[in-house]
This record gives C-alpha cells, sequence and structure tokens, in this order.
C-alpha cells in the first residue's frame, strides 16, 4: 500500500473522548436529563424524596411515582414550586415543562 503512513501517536483512551464530548451534543443533553434524577432529592426535601419516585423524563415531562391516591392529591399543589425549584438548579439547560403523578409501588 504506497502512499499510507501510519501516525505514531498514541491511540485516544475512550475516557478522553466521552469526557470532550459530555459537554456538547447529545451526551451533554443526556447528562442534564440524569441530573434531573440525581438532584431530585435535593429539590423536594427529605420527607418528600421518600414518598416519590422519579421515573421518567421525557419531551419535557417527568413522571413521578408516589405511594397512593392522598399522595399524589398532595403533590399536585407542589407541583409549581418543584418546577421552579428544578429549573433553577438545572440552570440554562430548563428540561423539565411539566410533572406527572401517579400511583406506582413502594
Amino acid at each position: 500500500m504506497a502512499g499510507f503512513k501510519r501516525s505514531k501517536s498514541s491511540p485516544t483512551l475512550l475516557t478522553e473522548t466521552l469526557g470532550r464530548s459530555m459537554g456538547t451534543g447529545f451526551l451533554n443533553f443526556t447528562a442534564q436529563k440524569l441530573r434531573v434524577f440525581e438532584i431530585w432529592p435535593q429539590v423536594v426535601g427529605h420527607d418528600d424524596s421518600a414518598r416519590t419516585r422519579p421515573v421518567l423524563l421525557y419531551d419535557g415531562k417527568l413522571t413521578v411515582e408516589v405511594p397512593g391516591p392522598a399522595w399524589l392529591e398532595r403533590y399536585r399543589y407542589k407541583k409549581q414550586d418543584w418546577l421552579y425549584r428544578l429549573n433553577a438548579e438545572l440552570a440554562e439547560q430548563a428540561l423539565v415543562e411539566d410533572i406527572i403523578f401517579k400511583i406506582g409501588e413502594f
């Protein structure tokens, strides 16, 4: 194979490539989505985080499971405050437009 030159530089580590990619594009968006689940207990507080479980973030809607109908009603009153606090924590990447509560297994 005439004209083919092999580079003498060492291969790039996958961790370096992923680290650079996390700040841009799809990987950054995914990391921000995961951050919603990470900060949930801090945003809603210890007591409420014990009775809620965020399970899905899709198309700006965060689905959160609660243990029963009474909790469903209680958390509807807190929804706007939680939305504000979530998006404040996420800064410019305000990903959560709505919170949908549903009864789940606890």
